[in-house]
């Protein structure tokens, strides 16, 4: 049986350090023997002697730093099959280096990796009609590794090559995630090598290279099993209560003292208390909103505005994007809600440590748990927009003084979309995880819309008892910790909080 881990690669100039290339791959321990493969673009005239190669992964960062594991470079063979020459009618492969070649690179590492950390995979080709697969891939390795290792993103396969040559995904390619592994449970399909994107820019699919193309290239026999059928395996996506769920999120919708009317969704944490962002109250450079209009899965509207306005809207950190609307109006039983936090929060230390653990409420604080968005998005539709994805990135700080460390940020790769800002994350067993508040944004301005930055629950938590206080109406007083805050502030600025270490020959 073979074992696996998904790695993060660069390829080091000897000359300048630099990290010149980045790629997704997998660790392979296959029998006795141990590689490092992936996918990459190499420029023309490329000299394995000016370089150095390492990886790390996710079992390899730890306590702010990254390790990095020295390789040797073994075979890299340029891809000759005709897939890549072929005309797609309009499309060109991104990553494109001009120039460059793709090849299949096999490492032989320095340093080995505990066989805990692998897991088993299987190597096999999929059906013309399958079910979705997931994506294993770091992408922006090459700036952000501690907090895109081991990123994993669900879709659709919509096209299987009648060769078995490639596959093409509903999915948006994002830099660095050539070589990321493809699957469906252990059952490995293939490697992507990267985004067929036409070429006027209308539309994107991902490129699945499939094994049957890269065993040609593997110094090693590798057996290929017979496909998956459509019953043998499946992706856990979704949630079974999301109906009860879809009654605990909200629309929101607001009209500007100058008449701009803009909308987002929001969560009841209380029969009379909704969460939401900031944003989708306070538009940027406007005042707060003149009315607040609350439609509830009944389809009942409450409408917030005037004198009582003020008074209903808290917002409890100004560094988080984050506040509440508080109506004795939205506790009627005839709207139909359901709050996520039925149970009653009492004492503030209790609580998160209470709940930190996993409770029927709210998630246990991990990352790779199955996750489903719920919001509004788009339009004003009236019921929410539901996606699913994976938790790939959370971190604790201890952002509060007198308090445990928190999870201060999350990452998911279920979608959302202009509208769905304060709508609900939960996990798979509907336990909640935290609020939306933006999609990712490539420095051309382009939005990755799986790719959703998420304020914990635990920040919401602490919101509440500050603005609300306790069961009893105790406030308790809320201290920030300065240095763990400009932390947080970095976080959610996506800068790489971790430095690098390179190893030469460890055993780890």
């Amino acid at each position: 049986m073979s074992l696996y881990q998904p790695v993060t690669i660069r390829i080091v100039s000897k000359r300048t350090r630099n990290a010149v290339i980045g790629v997704s791959g997998i660790f392979l321990k296959h029998g006795e023997a141990e590689y490092v493969i992936a996918l990459s673009q190499l420029p023309a005239g490329f000299e394995k002697d000016s370089f150095e190669v390492y990886f790390t992964s996710m079992a390899l960062i730890s306590n702010g730093v990254i390790s990095w594991v020295r390789c040797k470079f073994g075979s890299v063979n340029t891809i000759s099959d005709n897939l890549l020459f072929q005309d797609f009618g309009g499309f060109g492969v991104v990553p494109n280096i001009t120039d460059g070649i793709g090849v299949v690179l096999v490492l032989k590492p320095l340093g080995h990796t505990r066989d805990h950390d692998l897991r088993p995979i299987r190597f096999t080709r999929l059906e013309r009609s399958t079910p979705a697969c997931e994506f294993e891939s770091c992408p922006f390795g090459l700036s952000n590794v501690s907090i895109f290792s081991g990123f994993r993103a669900c879709a659709d396969i919509l096209y299987s090559d009648p060769n078995g040559a490639y596959y093409l995904a509903d999915l948006k390619y994002m830099d660095n995630m050539i070589g990321g592994n493809v699957c469906l449970g252990a059952n490995s399909v293939g490697l992507v090598y990267g985004g067929l994107r036409k070429v006027n820019g209308d539309g994107e699919v991902m490129l699945v290279i499939s094994w049957k193309v890269l065993a040609r290239y593997l110094p090693f026999k590798l057996e290929i099993e017979e496909p998956i059928r459509n019953t043998e395996a499946t992706i856990q996506r979704g949630l079974s209560n999301v109906d009860v769920l879809n009654r605990s999120v909200v629309r929101i919708s607001t009209v500007s003292p100058t008449g701009q009317h803009h909308w987002g969704s929001g969560v009841l944490v209380a029969p009379n208390v909704v969460v939401t962002n900031r944003h989708v109250l306070i538009a940027e450079g406007e005042p707060m909103s003149a009315r607040i209009l609350v439609t509830f899965s009944s389809g009942i509207t409450v409408e917030v505005e005037g004198s009582t306005l003020a008074a209903a809207v808290s917002i409890p950190f100004e560094f988080y994007d984050l506040c509440f609307i508080k109506s004795e109006l939205f506790a009627q039983k005839e709207l139909g809600y359901a709050s996520v936090a039925n149970t009653p929060i009492t004492d503030l230390v209790t609580d998160l440590e209470r709940f930190g653990a996993g409770s029927r409420i709210f998630a246990p604080q991990t990352s790779n748990d199955n996750v489903t968005t719920i919001g509004f998005g788009l339009m004003q539709n009236k019921a929410p927009m539901v996606s699913s994805g994976h938790k790939n990135f959370s971190k604790e700080l201890a952002l509060f003084d007198n308090l445990p460390n928190v999870n201060v940020l999350a990452i998911v790769s279920a979608s959302s979309w202009s509208g769905s800002s304060g709508g609900g994350v939960f996990h798979s067993n509907g336990q909640f995880v935290g609020i939306m508040v933006c999609n990712g944004r490539l420095s051309t301005g382009e939005v990755l819309s799986r790719f959703t930055l998420v304020i914990p629950w635990q920040i919401v938590v602490i919101g509440f008892y500050k603005v609300y206080g306790s069961g009893s109406g105790t406030k308790r007083v809320i201290e920030v910790s300065a240095p763990a805050r400009s932390e947080c502030e970095a976080l959610w600025g996506l800068r790489e909080p971790y430095n690098d270490v390179f190893i030469e020959n460890l055993k780890l």
